[in-house]
């Protein structure tokens, strides 16, 4: 099947230069499967980029190559200014002091409470003790969870994990937050819950998000930009009510295999 053309919007000149992810010409390949080929992509400072496509598209593995879990066999990455796919191990660190990430399980350390999952990005990064308690007590209030500090992971709720991990990713107000299926499997009032505090990490911290989802509504809600991932390259890139009314035919038939509402798992 011929591939349509791409569909995008914005300036780019402008966006290069206020980026804080690049990626040029990404291709990754595990074994026979390419799953990316040459992915371009520019995401301006201070914006919520959604990357939607149907399983298998590539999306959690765009992530990876954006937190340096993973590197491409061509092409480069660069977050925060530091090139990723040919960076040593101090600079994938550097770049991981201005990154969060929210996982689809929270990925919560079962042992540690929920103040103590919270202040480990502050204590690993040397804050004291006290100081990050402060803070880790901010933030549990920020996401309503001001009364659960003592409790650990198997004693919340599901959508209360997603809150701790949240404010984990957030507690050291980093630069970029990833966010890999933050709403799957979550009623629709917590769905929401999560979406506000997407736009909030946005607008509060300045943070910039990348969001990977299924989720068409929440997706529409949170993005400044949506792209869509298809055949191992971003097929379209734009704003939610351009992506709501576009006549694109991969959005169409995206749309009709995932409508509104809709909330999976990658």
């Amino acid at each position: 099947m011929s591939t349509p053309a791409v569909e995008t919007s914005g300036s780019s000149s402008s966006s290069y230069s206020e980026s804080i992810v690049r990626m040029a010409g990404v291709t990754k390949r595990f074994g026979d499967n390419v799953v990316l080929a040459d992915l371009e992509l520019v995401i301006e400072r201070g914006t919520n980029f959604v990357i939607m496509g149907l399983s298998g598209t590539g999306k959690s593995v765009t992530l990876k190559l954006m937190c340096g879990l993973d590197r491409p066999d061509s092409g480069t990455v660069e977050i925060c200014g530091v090139r990723l796919d040919n960076a040593t191990r101090k600079d994938i660190a550097c770049v991981r002091e201005n990154l969060g990430f929210v996982f689809q399980g929270a990925a919560l350390i079962n042992w540690l409470s929920a103040r103590e999952n919270v202040a480990l990005p502050l204590l690993e990064r040397g804050v004291p003790r006290k100081e990050a308690e402060e803070i880790v007590a901010r933030e549990l209030a920020e996401v309503g969870l001001s009364d659960i500090g003592d409790k650990y992971p198997d004693e919340i709720s599901g959508g209360m994990r997603k809150r701790v991990g949240f404010a984990r990713a957030t507690v050291d107000e980093p630069k970029l937050v990833l966010y890999d299926e933050p709403t799957s499997g979550l009623d629709p009032r917590t769905t929401r819950t999560i979406d506000e505090l997407i736009i909030d990490a946005r607008d509060r911290l300045g943070a910039t998000g990348v969001v990977v989802s299924h989720d068409v509504a929440s997706a529409l809600r949170v993005a400044d930009r949506i792209g869509l991932l298809y055949e191992g390259h971003l097929d379209v890139i734009l704003t939610p009510d351009e992506f709501r009314r576009s006549d694109h035919p991969v959005v169409r038939s995206f749309l009709e295999s995932a409508p509104l509402g809709a909330n999976g798992s990658s």
